[in-house]
């Protein structure tokens, strides 16, 4: 009980967050066209989608989301899985096939990866590979005239690395 309090109060600030970005910032290129957003469960992908919901709201007619999550989709975005214009798409970017099988999109956020700097360090070698491997096979999603943001809410800088690190 105390779990789903701190849930809703979590959705709420990201709701009335939503909706000032709603106001400030206009989407309308996207109408009637098609996005996936990698990373869909963290930070900064958890705000595209509850932006893109307050817009949708407002009027815009967004053809489909396709959202990516490595796991099942998070408590704190179960309403989206009953929206009719987001699609799930659960699996690993780092393996070939799953990101081989998402689908062309007119906008794609990639935004997966590790954010906490301990995770990238013990997984050094998935972490070059989503930020490479997979953000080429994304590259090759995007349809014709289409736009492309990668993105991470990662501290880069942490004090943990040095500018040799790679």
């Amino acid at each position: 009980r105390e779990k789903w309090g701190l849930i809703v109060e979590k959705n709420r600030i990201i709701e009335e967050d939503a909706k000032d970005i709603a106001s400030r910032v206009d989407l309308s290129e996207l109408s009637g066209k098609e996005i996936l957003i990698t990373g869909a469960s963290g930070l900064i992908g958890t705000y595209f989608l509850y932006s893109l919901k307050e817009c949708m709201a407002r009027g815009l007619q967004i053809k489909k989301v396709h959202i990516v999550c490595k796991n099942q989709l998070p408590e704190y975005l179960q309403i989206f899985s009953t929206y009719p214009w987001i699609e799930l798409w659960q699996g690993d970017l780092c393996e070939d096939g799953f990101a081989n099988s998402l689908p062309e999109c007119d906008y794609i956020i990639h935004g997966a990866g590790y954010g906490q700097p301990a995770k990238y360090i013990a997984n050094d070698d998935k972490t070059l590979k989503i930020n490479t491997a997979a953000t080429f096979t994304l590259l090759e999603k995007i349809k014709e005239h289409g736009k492309f943001l990668f993105i991470s809410s990662s501290i880069i800088y942490n004090g943990l690395q040095k500018e040799t690190y790679y």
